[in-house]
């Protein structure tokens, strides 16, 4: 993901935030249905700091993954991680982020584990490039 936009950020690529040099709170909510099946909701929501011009830190949360079968079975996965965006430079920003993946169902949690990543965002003059 390569947008200068800051929210497109805060759940694309946390390594742009560093670009925008800005603070920001967000928070989201999508309700779906599929044919018969029940209503489901995603959830998602992300707060950044900038703690000076060159780096910030936040958290955020966000869906992996989601689908309503017929019956009253849903699986929902969140993902919610702790990073640091940090700018080497005017145009190269990196980020970094650890935090707990877990997949739920109706009834309790189905699976839980430690995910981690990085990301790269380039900007040069009107180009921005992305990768997470």
């Amino acid at each position: 993901v390569g947008l200068r936009n800051t929210l497109a950020n805060s759940s694309g690529n946390p390594a742009l935030l560093a670009y925008n040099k800005s603070s920001l709170v967000s928070f989201g909510l999508l309700a779906n249905q599929q044919k018969q099946s029940n209503l489901a909701y995603q959830f998602n929501g992300s707060a950044y700091y900038q703690w000076n011009a060159s780096m910030g830190f936040g958290v955020r949360a966000r869906p992996m993954y989601s689908r309503s079968f017929p019956t009253e079975e849903k699986l929902q996965a969140y993902q919610g991680q702790a990073f640091l965006s940090y700018a080497l430079n005017d145009s190269i920003f990196l980020s970094f982020g650890i935090g707990p993946s877990l997949a739920s169902r109706v009834g309790g949690i189905s699976s839980y584990s430690l995910s981690a990543y990085a990301s790269v965002g380039i900007v040069y003059d009107k180009f921005t490039f992305g990768i997470s």
